[in-house]
């Protein structure tokens, strides 16, 4: 018998039209006759919640006819405020699924809503009893908090519809089943707890829209309790007298006592169109009133949509686009995504400035809600516009935005389209843009790449450095000390120190003390990296460099010590006429030594002197003698003469001279130089070359 069971119980699962998912109600089983799960409609994917009744133990087997009873009186009640049915389906071993629209129960979550909230819901659920005993003449006979369910759209919903029954009806009512409610005793009126639910019965048609009254009384101090306020109070209590009782479309009718400013939002929401722009301008400042208090689920699911409407079509200002974007902070994944960026998107696409700088204001409290791709597609182009704008404002809440949406950016736009229109930026006509600009590079110095980042700060930095606003050269001397630490020692000690050095002669106090310890830091750094490498010297390839390095040593320095020995001789005075022939000079009668020699380069008359080579490559120029005062004498016949070089050819044509003016007597040709004559005079008494 129990494999024929499990059989038949298995085939009708799989032949539900619907998708069981997760469990809502977990811990909540023993207030309901049904399992609430997550579920989809099998033939177009629709989501949908699932009250599962399964009647195949001998416990729950007389409850099935107020599962069958909610399925029926859902199927025949269409008016607003109660669960919307979808469908419904039955099986022969007596398992009842029926699927309504997506809702979660609200008993479990009461303390998510604010005091205010629930008397917004308890007003709705005021309206929807009203309707039901004025239009329908049902009675409900189950108002409790587990017959409560919050929509998608936040609005709340009743369900529970066990025990309903029309007022009269032609079959009776299952008010007599109402014991086999899980945990009814606590929600029946006194007459009911002294003579059962067959008093209901015996009691005429008044008695069940009695049981709604009591019951919804019961449901408001359990909701408000110590938050009731005084207006509500006496009305409550005329719904729970002992003796004759108020009824719901009387409480109804008073229902202004439950009014709040979350009441008249909600009221709005429901008919939008029914204010005029005045009326409009009231409602955002109401709406400020209870923000905090609306339910993130009707934010998303009524106001915001009908704000953005309102806001679309020029209503509001910019007040609501303010309260709008306020709105969207307050929503979660995955109903921000789905109603919120796209509010967020079109407010980008519009060129109204008020609202660009309204959304580069609001960009922190959202933007990490906002997915990459949407970032980089729609935020950052709409943002570029921004640091071209003519007015200040803009050009500089677009720069304090972009450090919120930079982790959010690909590789390319981060190395190339922003670092563009940063260079601008580093340009602007306001110092405290340009001050900002630094700022900014030095924060995006590690998503930029290594191949780039070296060349961007530090021109970034020294030209902040070469700023005459003292702002701004204080803000690169801190961007430089923030990073350095992205700088090698070698690089520190090429690109860094030097913009630092520059500053210590700033002409502002604070530049300077900033600037010293900059560059202390900069150099203590250099310092400790020079003191790890050692002394390496040069590292020769092989014997055979150092052998040519060996001997390209001497040489090298003897070239140099030549150069140097070339120059003095060219700006010495000049030497002292030669000698008779009949005396030889002095430095042709001396042999040359080991250490000196005096050379005379052939035809220039130039002497060279070379220097003392010592053991150590240390090199010390011989003292030059002291001048002597000579006695100009004729030179000898054998002594050096200078031979003097040719002249060089004219590489261009001689100069045309202008014609002479009349009356002006023409200049004479011009003869040619005469041979020199290098053999002295007889009547000269010596040469000064």
């Amino acid at each position: 018998m129990d494999f024929v069971t499990k059989t038949l119980s298995s085939f009708s699962l799989s032949s539900s039209p619907f998708s069981q998912g997760a469990p809502l109600d977990a811990g909540e089983e023993a207030t309901r006759i049904w399992k609430i799960y997550e579920g989809t409609i099998k033939k177009d994917g629709r989501p949908c919640t699932l009250f599962v009744f399964d009647a195949t133990d001998l416990a729950s087997r007389g409850q099935q006819p107020l599962a069958e009873n909610m399925s029926a009186m859902l199927r025949k009640l269409r008016i607003p405020g109660l669960l919307k049915l979808i469908d419904s389906y039955a099986t022969s071993s007596g398992q009842v699924t029926i699927a309504t629209e997506p809702v979660r129960p609200v008993s479990a979550r009461l303390n998510e809503f604010s005091p205010m909230a629930r008397q917004w819901a308890l007003q709705t659920v005021l309206d929807t009893l009203d309707n039901l005993h004025k239009h329908t003449k049902c009675a409900h006979c189950n108002i409790q908090l587990s017959s409560l369910f919050e929509t998608a759209n936040g609005e709340w919903a009743l369900g529970g519809f066990e025990l309903a029954g029309f007022v009269p009806s032609d079959s009776p009512p299952l008010w007599s089943y109402g014991s086999l409610l899980p945990k009814n005793e606590q929600n029946c009126p006194p007459e009911i707890q002294r003579q059962g639910w067959q008093a209901v019965s015996s009691g005429g048609d008044r008695a069940a829209f009695a049981v709604d009254s009591w019951q919804f009384g019961r449901l408001a101090r359990a909701m408000l309790g110590d938050n009731m306020p005084a207006q509500i109070q006496p009305i409550i209590s005329s719904l729970m007298a002992s003796g004759k009782r108020s009824t719901i479309v009387k409480a109804a009718a008073s229902k202004e006592a439950l009014e709040t400013p979350l009441v008249r939002v909600a009221e709005w929401a429901s008919n939008p169109y029914a204010l005029n722009e005045i009326e409009f301008s009231q409602l955002l400042i109401t709406l400020n009133q209870c923000y905090n208090d609306i339910p993130a689920a009707f934010v998303g699911g009524k106001v915001l949509p009908e704000l953005s409407k309102a806001v679309d079509a020029g209503k509001g200002g910019i007040d609501g686009i303010r309260l709008a974007l306020a709105l969207c902070c307050r929503l979660e994944n995955p109903q921000f995504q789905n109603v919120a960026v796209p509010v967020i998107m079109k407010l980008f696409a519009s060129m109204d400035r008020a609202v660009r700088l309204e959304l580069l204001r609001s960009l922190p409290s959202f933007i990490d809600k906002v997915p990459d791709r949407d970032v980089q597609s729609k935020v950052f182009p709409a943002m570029g516009t921004g640091f071209v704008d003519t007015e200040a404002v803009i050009r500089r809440e677009s720069l304090q935005a972009v450090k919120y949406i930079a982790p959010k950016l690909s590789s390319r736009q981060i190395n190339g389209d922003l670092l563009r229109m940063l260079a601008r930026t580093n340009s602007d006509a306001e110092e405290d843009i340009r001050a900002a600009t630094i700022v900014l590079l030095c924060d995006l110095s590690e998503l930029m790449d290594k191949s780039t980042r070296s060349s961007v700060i530090v021109t970034a930095l020294a030209r902040g450095l070469r700023d005459p606003t003292t702002t701004v050269r204080m803000a690169a001397l801190q961007g430089l000390q923030k990073t350095s630490q992205h700088f090698t020692p070698k690089e520190c000690a090429e690109k860094l120190v030097g913009p630092a050095a520059s500053a210590l002669l700033d002409t502002s106090l604070q530049v300077r003390q900033i600037a010293q310890r900059v560059f202390d830091m900069l150099v203590d750094r250099i310092k400790k990296a020079s003191e790890e490498l050692g002394d390496v010297g040069d590292r020769p390839s092989s014997a055979a460099s150092n052998a040519s390095t060996a001997s390209a040593a001497p040489s090298a320095v003897s070239s140099i010590m030549n150069l140097w020995g070339s120059s003095e001789a060219a700006a010495a005075p000049s030497p002292s006429p030669a000698l008779p022939a009949s005396q030889p000079s002095a430095a042709a009668a001396a042999p040359a030594t080991e250490n000196t020699a005096v050379k005379s380069s052939a035809g220039t008359g130039i002497v060279q002197e070379t220097a003392v080579f010592q053991s150590n490559w240390d090199w010390e120029p011989e003292p030059a003698p002291k001048p002597k005062t000579r006695t100009l004498r004729p030179m000898a016949a054998k002594s050096v003469r200078p031979v003097a070089k040719p002249a060089a050819k004219p590489t261009a044509k001689p100069a045309v001279k202008p014609a002479a003016r009349p009356g002006q007597q023409a200049a004479p040709p011009a003869s040619k130089p005469a041979a020199i004559n290098l053999e002295p005079d007889d009547d000269t008494e010596g040469w000064d070359w």
